[in-house]
């Protein structure tokens, strides 16, 4: 009789043991995302692109790529930041940038005017961010060595910088 229910408690033991193993299991299979780039990479684009920025900026990349040595814009600075940016950026991450020279108007408002470009600044068409998987947006603001002439101040760029994960390479 005691050999009986021993057995019986071992036969609950085992049974129980698989019931907890299977929904660990299946718990697990719910928690653990199905692209793990997903959930960490809108942070991860977003460190990376103002690390980016950041370094442009300390290194004076920024100063050489707009302006010439009088602190005019150069012409086809933005086919130069384009292929700066083109070669920063990995194969997969897709960006699209926009530079905004900020002035502050008699009333004290601030006026963000884009920079002249003939081309857009950017590796990937618009609709390639509507169909990434994690897009993030980065605003840099970045202060000049040169004197902006009409205002007597410095240059306040404003970089928009777009970053998404390239669903297809």
């Amino acid at each position: 009789m005691k050999c009986r229910r021993g057995m019986a408690r071992l036969l609950e033991a085992v049974v129980a043991a698989i019931i907890v193993a299977t929904a660990l299991s299946v718990s697990y299979f719910y928690l653990l995302p199905a692209n793990p780039y997903v959930i960490r990479g809108g942070t991860d684009l977003e460190k990376y692109g103002f690390d980016t920025l950041n370094t442009l900026a300390r290194q004076g990349g920024f100063d050489r790529v707009i302006f010439d040595a009088s602190g005019e814009i150069v012409p086809n600075w933005d086919q130069q930041m384009r292929v700066v940016l083109g070669s920063i950026f990995p194969t997969g991450i897709l960006f699209n940038m926009t530079v905004y020279n900020s002035t502050i108007s008699a009333d004290r408002f601030v006026t963000l005017t884009p920079l002249p470009t003939n081309v857009t600044i950017s590796n990937a068409d618009a609709s390639a961010f509507l169909n990434a998987g994690q897009v993030s947006q980065v605003t840099f603001i970045y202060t000049t060595k040169y004197i902006n002439a009409p205002g007597k101040g410095f240059y306040v760029l404003v970089f928009d910088l777009q970053l998404a994960r390239a669903t297809r390479i």
